[in-house]
């Protein structure tokens, strides 16, 4: 990725503490978005993929409607609350599909914890926020989220007697 903007540290709560005008690598900056839900990850990545942030949320929602999603307008690219950015439980499971269909994604899912080195020095460690994770044989995969407005999310897919089912939460007051 090109150096790192300097208002990237203005993004607000979960944060990578990703270094203005340092190079990080793609796949580092996903895994740390994916398994800890760093905003200022999914801010340089956007930037990155599309020039902005606005631009790059244009070109999810407008992919989300490619794959059947009728309800998602997407603002940001971290997921952070916008009165204008909504989706539902039944969209959520249509994207995560196309996350299912990738081994990459999927296994930066299943990891426990990512660290994530910093050039010129230091380290951040982030934990992912999926405590069912390893909780026991066949526990979902998936992706976690919260913001004040939609609450505790969680998206993702699990194995059970040779079944393969798929969950979708959202607006909870609690998680786990």
């Amino acid at each position: 990725v090109d150096a790192v903007h300097h208002n990237v540290a203005l993004v607000p709560r979960t944060k990578a503490g990703l270094r203005a005008g340092a190079h990080y690598r793609v796949r580092d900056l996903l895994e740390i978005l994916l398994i800890g839900s760093s905003n200022d990850a999914a801010v340089v990545l956007a930037e990155g993929a599309s020039g902005s942030e606005a631009a790059f949320a244009r070109l999810m929602t407008r992919r989300a409607a490619g794959l059947g999603c009728t309800r998602t307008r997407f603002r940001n690219a971290s997921g952070l609350s916008d009165p204008k950015q909504v989706s539902s439980c039944r969209d959520m499971l249509r994207i995560f599909g196309a996350v299912r269909a990738s081994p990459l994604l999927m296994g930066m899912l299943a990891k426990p914890s990512v660290s994530l080195a910093h050039p010129g020095g230091g380290c951040t460690v982030i934990r992912n926020h999926n405590r069912l994770l390893g909780a026991y044989p066949g526990a979902p995969v998936g992706k976690t989220g919260w913001t004040r407005s939609a609450r505790h999310c969680f998206v993702g897919s699990f194995r059970r007697d040779g079944r393969e089912v798929h969950v979708a939460c959202m607006g909870g007051a609690r998680l786990w």
